[in-house]
């Protein structure tokens, strides 16, 4: 039986035991030297899983932390098998991200990041979605003027608070 046979979360455990294979599936995806197509990308905070576009833009991106999860969505994602889910994020994860923006100090895929959360968890949701009413654009958040600035610093209180409280 092909791993891809597999359900998830075996393939997931299979990369888990087997860190080479996940290793070999990321040289592979840096190879690929065509568009439109899957990949699987290694930043600085994690690993990425999505798809370039035939203008090389990238869409569909998901982020985890290890390469193991992000190797199993790669898989998945290239063989149109669905995607693994990525692990949703936490109140304090989430405060933590609107304060990095906030304050100017992000990098990387952090604005796209934040952008594409959309979190499941109907709180968590709807905070996430004020944030991005009240500040607009978050690559903006550090120029707003203090009043808005002040109402992002409230959600993200909010955020802390619904995080004491779900632990």
């Amino acid at each position: 039986m092909a791993i891809s046979d597999l359900p998830s979360s075996e393939i997931a455990n299979y990369f888990h035991e087997h860190p080479e294979t996940a290793r070999a599936l990321l040289s592979e995806s840096q190879d690929k030297r065509f568009t439109p197509s899957s990949f699987i990308s290694e930043e600085a905070d994690g690993f990425r899983v999505g798809w370039f576009t035939k203008d090389a833009k990238r869409e569909c991106v998901q982020k985890f932390t290890d390469l193991p999860d992000a190797a199993t969505d790669y898989l998945l994602f290239s063989l149109g098998k669905g995607r693994l889910t990525a692990k949703a994020p936490k109140p304090q994860e989430l405060a933590d991200r609107a304060e990095r923006l906030l304050s100017g100090s992000y990098g990387g895929w952090d604005v796209d990041d934040y952008e594409h959360l959309n979190p499941k968890d109907p709180h968590l949701r709807e905070l996430w979605h004020k944030s991005m009413m009240v500040g607009g654009l978050p690559e903006e958040w550090a120029r707003l003027d203090e009043a808005k600035k002040d109402e992002l610093r409230g959600i993200i209180r909010n955020l802390r608070q619904l995080g004491i409280r779900t632990r």
